[in-house]
């Protein structure tokens, strides 16, 4: 027990003198006064801004401190400072300081504080400094360099903020929390850096949190970057991905490989709306996604695969994505591989002019296979229809298996913008389906006294060939059969009124079985088969439609038995003309011989 005393008092004892000797040899050659002011003045210099540094400190066992550091701002009536932190911080390491070494483990700034401002000319408060810059001639005998050795291995941020503010839009965001850890510099040739950083994104009063993992190598030579892996999370949805960056002189080309589990796109697109929907503009989304798209450069070459499952964005699902995409000269393509969702996959080509406001888009022969028409429909109505009042009565309509092929091409990014201008042509399937009662057959029904059109309905195939022009979709022709009917539409929705256009036509066919018991006034209706023909006109809103009754085919009908009527008529007259008219030419001839008899009886008596 005695050794044991014996040995922890001489470690004390020596710990002790190591930090004494340290301590001395420390204050022998570095004067943080020194220190101090060469670093505001180097930064003074390059940066033609003030630089103040108020006070320069070390702790033997924490480390060396520059504190309360401000960057001015180059407008002298500026109310707050570009740049300030509360310390740059310096952690050395003890062992070097014994040979007149300072070794600095670690650097970091303490409470940055960055101030960005756009002004309503288009300049940033940082533009001086990207200027090309004058080397200035050295003095005879001026040091520039540090008074001491530099070796540092790791760099840090903590508790950092920067304040974004366009003068000329009235908008600020800003990132409060930011977080940053940068090690390995001193392995950075033979191994990756690591970089750690997390923050809240501050952006039209919602705060998106953000953090990012990453090991970056360099090789400055070849003008090559590497990001791998890339541990990516973003308002608590997260993904992986690994990125390379080269010829940055020519234009930056960039190889970006994404996967994710699980990701939903809504709170990522909630950063670009406004938290105010009474006072939200709704352009807002609109003039975001331009802003991003002109900060692309084009000479900008990129190309990116994609492996994602569980999506969702607004109230569609994926299951599963694998695509490729490319971009050259702000044009940007798409080949999807496999996009499952809805119990069936969706495949083809899409591509993306990034130079046109709002985006242009074309996708060209886009197959959809196999989808559950239930979930998917809703999904439509619950994105595109709510402005509709009452929309919700739209949904749970239609089930089956639905099949599409659909060319279109269009401009916009928000739903109204998208129905707009899109144009397009679809060519629809639906089998082994059923379409729960609906408002518009069972409209019909009772005007009809069909009970048949009044409940659900069970179909073996839907067919529907499509387009859609200025909001306005034609359908060219829809048809299904059922056991008790058929049914045929022709004619065309205006979805930005969101009611049916003059001159469609909705004709249902109706099984002799079907409509027995009806008055004699409907076999006007009937074709040769006996089926009962009815013609309507859809006119009022979506919502509630109502059906006009069409009579060309019972006035076509009617004609026809008419002039089959009349023909028979005048048949019957001519017969009946001509039986009397042979009677009386009989009469007359009998008459006549009669005469020609007494006359000859005459001459002869004569």
């Amino acid at each position: 027990m005695k050794n044991i005393f014996k040995w922890a008092g001489i470690a004390l004892a020596s710990g002790a003198a190591l930090v004494v000797i340290a301590s001395v040899v420390l204050a022998m050659f570095l004067p943080l006064d020194k220190i101090k002011d060469f670093a505001a003045a180097e930064m003074s210099k390059t940066l033609h801004r003030e630089v103040k540094i108020e006070k320069a400190s070390f702790n033997i066992f924490t480390g060396i401190k520059l504190e309360k550091i401000s960057i001015s701002e180059r407008r002298n009536d500026a109310k707050r400072h570009f740049i300030s932190a509360d310390a740059i911080e310096l952690h050395y390491d003890l062992w070097p300081l014994l040979q007149r070494k300072l070794v600095i483990k670690k650097a970091g700034l303490a409470k940055p504080e960055i101030f960005i401002e756009k002004l309503p000319s288009g300049e940033f408060n940082f533009s001086d400094l990207l200027a090309p810059q004058k080397k200035e001639d050295k003095k005879p005998g001026e040091k520039t360099a540090l008074p001491f050795e530099l070796f540092m291995e790791s760099f840090y941020i903590r508790d950092g903020k920067m304040v974004y503010e366009d003068k000329g839009a009235g908008t600020a965001s800003s990132i409060n929390d930011f977080n940053l850890s940068v090690s390995g510099f001193e392995l950075a040739m033979s191994k990756p850096v690591e970089i750690k950083a997390s923050s809240n994104v501050v952006y039209q009063g919602k705060t998106v949190p953000i953090a990012v993992s990453c090991k970056a190598k360099a090789d400055l030579q070849k003008e090559t970057v590497v990001l791998s892996p890339i541990t990516l999370s973003i308002a608590g949805e997260s993904a992986n991905a690994s990125l390379t960056a080269s010829g940055f002189k020519k234009g930056p080309d960039i190889s970006l490989s994404l996967s994710s589990k699980k990701i939903s796109v809504d709170p990522l697109l909630s950063i670009f709306s406004s938290p105010d929907k009474k006072t939200a503009k709704k352009t807002d989304l609109t003039k975001t996604v331009d802003q991003l798209t002109a900060s692309i450069p084009r000479t900008l070459k990129a190309k990116a695969a994609i492996d994602i499952s569980n999506l969702t964005f607004q109230n569609f699902t994926v299951d599963k994505i694998v695509l490729s995409a490319g971009i050259t000269n702000k044009n940007a393509t798409l080949d999807l591989k496999e996009i499952k969702f809805y119990e069936g996959s969706l495949s083809g080509t899409a591509k993306a002019n990034l130079n046109v406001p709002g985006l242009a888009y074309e996708a060209k022969d886009m197959r959809l296979k196999g989808f559950n028409a239930h979930p998917f429909s809703n999904s439509v109505i619950d994105t595109f229809l709510t402005n509709l009042t009452d929309y919700k009565d739209l949904k749970n309509k239609i089930y089956g298996k639905l099949d599409i092929i659909v060319s279109l091409s269009g401009r916009g990014v928000e739903p109204k913008t998208i129905l707009k201008n899109l144009t397009g042509d679809a060519k629809l399937s639906l089998k082994n389906g059923e379409i729960k009662r609906t408002k518009i057959l069972a409209s019909v029904g009772d005007i009809i006294k069909s009970n048949s059109l009044k409940g659900d309905l069970k179909i073996g195939e839907l067919i529907a060939d499509a387009g859609i022009k200025n909001g306005i979709v034609n359908i060219r022709d829809l048809a299904f059969a059922h056991n008790d009917f058929k049914l045929n539409f022709k004619g065309g929705i205006d979805l930005n009124r969101l009611i049916w256009i003059a001159g469609n036509r909705l004709t249902l066919s109706l099984a002799p079985h079907a409509t027995t018991g009806l008055s004699k006034e409907f076999e006007l209706l009937r074709d040769p088969s006996g089926w009962l023909e009815l013609t309507f006109e859809l006119t009022g809103s979506l919502k509630l439609p109502i059906p006009k009754p069409i009579f060309e085919k019972p006035v076509e009908n009617l004609k026809k038995k008419v002039e089959e009527k009349a023909t028979k008529i005048i048949n019957e007259e001519k017969e009946k003309a001509k039986t009397a008219i042979t009677n009386k030419v009989s009469e007359e001839a009998e008459r006549l011989k009669e005469d020609a008899a007494k006359k000859i009886k005459e001459l002869i008596k004569f």
